[in-house]
Formats: C-alpha cells, structure tokens, sequence
C-alpha cells in the first residue's frame, strides 16, 4: 500500500509540474454581440520554454450566416512587448497567408494588416474559403515578449469576398468578456485530479 502512496505522490507532483507550463484558452462561443457572425472563436497561448510561446487562434465556421466568402486578416493580441522580428507564423490549415507582423487589421480597404497602430498585435493576410462546419487554424511562434492578463487579449478576423480587392468587409473584433469559463486555464483539471489519487490512496491505505 505504500507504493500506492508513493506512486499517487509522484504522479501528483508530475502534473503539478505539467500544470504550471499548460496552455491558457480564450474561449468565444456564440460572441455575436462582438461581430462572429455566427461563427465560434477561440486563442490558446502555451509556454514553449525559455520565455517564448506557442500561440493557436481557431476560426470554426459552423453556423456563420455571413455573406463574405472568406476570412482576408486573422490576428490576436496576448503577448506585450513584441515587434516584428518576434513573431512567425508556423503553420495554418486552409488558403494563403503572409508573415505575422505587428500591426492592427484594416478594416477600412486598401492594405491589409496595415490599420490603426495597436501596440502588440499580431496579423497576418490572405485567404482562405469560408465553408460550412469547418475549423479554420493558425499557428503562430512569438520569441520573448510578456504575457498579458487575459483581459487584454483579443481576437480579430475580417470577413471578405475572394476577389474584393478594396475590401470593407465585416471585421470580428473580440476579446475576453469576463463571463464564467473564459479563459479557462487548462492546468486546473490536472490540479483536480491528482487532488483526488491522494485523497483516493489515504482512503485505500486506511483499509489496509
């Protein structure tokens, strides 16, 4: 029974380490009010060691009644203190897009990812087809920089038909907005469930 113990002891202290380096998720569902479109967004930042930090935005196109046909500029904000040498964007599942830099969507037509300043924003352009119930993905890597309390992070896309060369399409601006869920930080789930193998092996150990 000792060995449960241990091993319940060891196993609890891995994921308390694991915990401390998990990924915190920005999570808006049904965020019409910020300009969806009907559409369910979400922006999960992960530590990668040394400072730097692994950074998902996530577009899923189920239920967007929009009438543009695809997503021209995508970009975040959540880490401060970066410029352009700092960001990459790694990978991204459908279409086309530029290198990240730091810079704010345009909304206004003309060029993208050329908008008002707005200091520690990501974003990159393109374009990628909008198609029903389909998860659109963009993967970026941000060297050093600060990580900001979630009630400063921010997610933006801008909505555009494929051969609008002025595009003044819909521009989803969204950002944390305090309710119940959002973020949720991941490492919680871990801290639970390793709280419950030590209270689970004190229990078979009291048996014994």
């Amino acid at each position: 029974m000792k060995s449960l113990v241990r091993f319940a002891s060891l196993l609890s202290l891995l994921l308390l380490i694991g915990a401390s380096a998990s990924a915190t998720t920005l999570t808006l569902t049904d965020c019409d009010s910020q300009g969806c479109a009907g559409s369910d967004v979400s922006l999960t930042v992960d530590s990668a060691g040394g400072g730097n930090w692994n950074i998902t935005l996530t577009l899923d196109s189920t239920g967007y009644f929009g009438s543009e046909d695809g997503v021209v500029q995508a970009g975040f904000k959540a880490i401060g203190g970066i410029d352009d040498s700092d960001v990459t964007l790694v990978s991204f599942s459908d279409g086309s897009w530029s290198a990240a830099k730091v810079a704010g969507i345009n909304g206004g037509g003309g060029a993208l990812c050329d908008g008002a300043n707005e200091p520690d924003f990501v974003c990159t352009s393109g374009y990628a087809n909008i198609e029903t119930d389909k998860v659109y993905t963009w993967n970026f890597y941000v060297t050093g920089g600060t990580l900001l309390d979630v009630d400063s992070w921010a997610i933006k896309f801008q909505y555009c038909d494929q051969g609008d060369t002025d595009c003044k399409g819909h521009v989803l601006s969204a950002h944390s907005t305090g309710e119940p869920g959002n973020p949720v930080p991941e490492p919680s789930a871990a801290l639970v469930f390793s709280g419950g193998l030590l209270a689970a092996a004190t229990k078979l150990r009291r048996r014994r």
